[in-house]
């Protein structure tokens, strides 16, 4: 839908009525000039104020009673019968999201206008596609033409589209930079050379009848550097918010379905950016209340990352980095150990021949003597002192030295006493 107004009164319309007046007056009065009717003198000035007082009175004239035409195109085909709720997950996030929070830095540097057509959707996405993306770090070269999405869904007509059929726009034919498209009409051959992003992704937050869960789940997203493309219903307050207008509730009668970008909000109040030129409230952009939330909203979705850039983003500057001087350290002068005094040898006794011979029970070997009776005899000549160990217990017990008054040693059970 196209809906034309006028002002009720335009102080352009009034300027450029007095201009348009002043400048018939001096032609009028070269004219009677150049006709020798009159000389140029200041009798000759006066003699025409009647020309300046009758222009005055029609300058005001068209000033209040005609105004400048402004175009507020619509163009959002609103589908009654469809109903989708929003995800639980994003609904949390949204609880749990800042109070306010905004996506202003990353508008567009100028401010569109879809003039007398019906591309509100086209001119949404393209938007939010370039917000996106500059959120993202890059740097597209110039704003998207929302005339050429346009084109690929109505061929040319000027009729209301749905998010569903621009989505599949970008997806095959991509979005053109607004330099190589600034109209409406056939894309030219630069336009559809440059294109850029074939990628529609996108999903919907929810759809007919916004409640609480609606807009927490819109604020999840924005939080989240994720623009939302608003569908709305638009009311006679919302068209007439020209020159100025910081919020608005959208009350009034219907005039159409319109697409807005959601780029920021603070509670429940959320600032949207227009495609109907500067003159649109402040620079484009306009609070829409809580009221104009519940009651007027039918709609949101939000557009998934690129995964296509056809355009090369220029290279960060790499910075210098200037070598920093290594740290003067003052030399710790090292302490000369202290000569520790060299520990003297301690003299090992003299080995002496053994006086003695231990004896144990029996060996590792079993059922064999430790010693037999010759070689007992033969220790026992030599001097040798026979020890018996009684090994009772893991450890010993005591040591019995086995001399003549034993009868002998007693090495086992088998052997035979010495004589």
């Amino acid at each position: 839908m196209i809906h034309y107004t006028h002002d009720v009164f335009s102080p352009w319309a009034l300027f450029w009525g007095l201009v348009a007046v002043i400048v018939a007056y001096l032609l009028h009065f070269g004219f009677l000039w150049l006709r020798g009717h009159q000389r140029p003198h200041i009798g000759a000035l006066f003699h025409f104020h009647y020309h300046l007082i009758i222009g005055l009175i029609v300058a005001l004239f068209v000033g209040v009673f005609v105004g400048v035409t402004v175009y507020r195109g619509l163009g959002f085909k609103y589908q009654a019968s469809r109903h989708i709720k929003p995800d639980a997950r994003l609904v949390k996030a949204g609880q749990g999201a800042p109070y306010s929070y905004s996506l202003a830095n990353y508008l567009p540097p100028v401010v569109l206008n879809q003039g007398n057509t019906q591309a509100c959707v086209a001119f949404a996405m393209t938007e939010a596609r370039y917000m996106e993306d500059r959120i993202r770090g890059e740097k597209p070269p110039d704003v998207f033409s929302g005339f050429f999405t346009y084109f690929w869904v109505t061929n040319g007509a000027n009729i209301p589209t749905t998010l569903d059929a621009e989505a599949g726009s970008i997806q095959n034919h991509g979005i053109a930079l607004w330099g190589a498209m600034p109209y409406f009409g056939s894309p030219n051959q630069a336009a559809i050379n440059t294109a850029v992003e074939r990628d529609g992704n996108f999903k919907y937050l929810f759809y007919n009848s916004p409640g609480q869960a609606d807009l927490d789940a819109m604020k999840a997203e924005i939080s989240s550097g994720f623009p939302v493309v608003i569908l709305m219903a638009v009311n006679t307050d919302f068209e007439n918010a020209f020159n100025g207008n910081t919020y608005t509730d959208n009350y009034g009668s219907l005039v159409g379905y319109h697409a807005v970008v959601a780029y920021a909000y603070t509670g429940n109040n959320f600032y949207i950016l227009n495609s109907w030129g500067s003159s649109f409230a402040q620079n484009g952009v306009i609070m829409l209340t809580s009221r104009a939330m519940f009651t007027t909203v039918v709609g949101a979705a939000v557009l998934g990352p690129s995964a296509s850039i056809a355009y090369n983003p220029p290279p960060l500057p790499v910075p210098t980095i200037t070598p920093r001087p290594a740290p003067t350290r003052t030399p710790v002068p090292t302490p000369r150990p202290t000569a520790r005094p060299t520990p003297r040898p301690t003299p090992r006794p003299t080995p002496h021949p053994l006086n003695h011979l231990v004896v144990t029970r029996d060996t590792h070997f079993r059922l064999r003597p430790v010693l037999n009776d010759g070689v007992g005899s033969y220790l026992l000549r030599k001097g040798y002192t026979l020890i018996y160990l009684h090994k009772q217990t893991p450890h010993w017990d005591y040591a019995e030295t086995l001399t003549r008054k034993h009868r002998g040693w007693v090495l086992r059970a088998n052997v035979r006493r010495v004589p």
